[in-house]
């Protein structure tokens, strides 16, 4: 377990489950000394801590997590120590907003034309987000009686091989690039994400490029090599998603690039039941880390 977790995200992304001020008071029952906010597209998390004024003794960082296109790649760049008030997060949360809206229409009708009885109304009317993601559509389907003997659904059930975490075992599985009820997001370049964040005073950092680089494992390094020379600064090396081969990459890479490197659970809450805040052996790195953006932790 880690004392720093800079990937978690609250119930202002479309996926997460806590207000940011239930995080704050779980990592600090977890005894993490160090944590950043860091919600899809959204600063929306952090300002509502800002204005509780109440972090405990957890340090935080002002956090962000964008999505961006490189080549065929969608990836997650985190944006640290950013001013969250710079108009620039509210047009990409819009931008966001619209993007998401449309793909989850979008992949609504392409589960019903693959024979799933699902509706926007249904997902909706469960849903805690107005605008619901494909694991908010998983979740309605693993429930409905309609479903029970689907086949397509069994290895999502309780026991089955992908149980641990059904919801986003779906979404890979359904609604990613090249799965059946894949929808186009429309995604701003890497590159534009990398200035923006460094314009309003942040560090970009490489989001779990384990789960990111969808390549084959002999074109990883060359990836990631042309990925850091957009302006890249740190690469989260400790990750929930990666493996101890994968992990060892990344931190050669990082020390050998001089990114600065971190250390994020990616934390949801239901729709990933098996990540837990701080749950990442970042190996003994914690103190490194927390020294390396104590003096971009927010002032409260």
């Amino acid at each position: 377990m880690s004392t720093v977790d800079l990937h978690i995200h609250s119930a202002f992304s479309s996926d997460g489950e806590f207000a940011p001020a239930e995080l704050v008071k779980l990592a600090t029952q977890r005894g993490l000394s160090m944590i950043s906010i860091t919600d899809h597209n959204s600063v929306g998390g952090v300002k509502e801590v800002v204005a509780s004024a109440n972090i405990a003794d957890v340090k935080m960082l002002a956090g962000i997590e964008i999505d961006c296109g490189f080549d065929e790649l969608n990836l997650h760049v985190l944006g640290y120590g950013i001013n969250i008030e710079d108009p620039a997060f509210a047009e990409i949360e819009r931008n966001a907003k619209a993007e998401e809206k449309n793909s989850f229409m979008g992949a609504i009708r392409k589960l019903q034309s693959l024979g799933f009885e699902v509706t926007e109304a249904a997902v909706l009317h469960q849903s805690m987000n107005p605008i619901p993601v494909a694991e908010d559509i998983a979740e309605v389907l693993l429930q409905s009686p309609v479903h029970l003997d689907d086949a397509r659904l069994a290895p999502y059930r309780p026991g089955a091989s992908k149980s641990d975490m059904p919801n986003v075992h779906f979404y890979y599985d359904f609604c990613t690039r090249g799965k059946p009820a894949y929808v186009e997001k429309h995604w701003p370049d890497l590159r534009d994400v990398v200035r923006i964040i460094k314009d309003t005073g942040g560090i970009p950092v490489l989001a779990h490029p384990g789960a990111s680089l969808r390549v084959p494992s002999a074109q990883m390094r060359q990836t990631l090599l042309a990925i850091l020379e957009t302006g890249i600064e740190g690469i989260e090396v400790f990750s929930s998603y990666h493996s101890r081969e994968e992990t060892d990459l990344f931190l050669e890479i990082a020390q050998n690039c001089g990114q600065r490197i971190t250390c994020g659970s990616d934390f949801h809450g239901k729709h990933k039941p098996q990540i837990l805040p701080g749950a990442i052996d970042c190996r003994n790195m914690d103190m490194a880390i927390l020294q390396s953006f104590r003096d971009l932790a927010l002032e409260l």
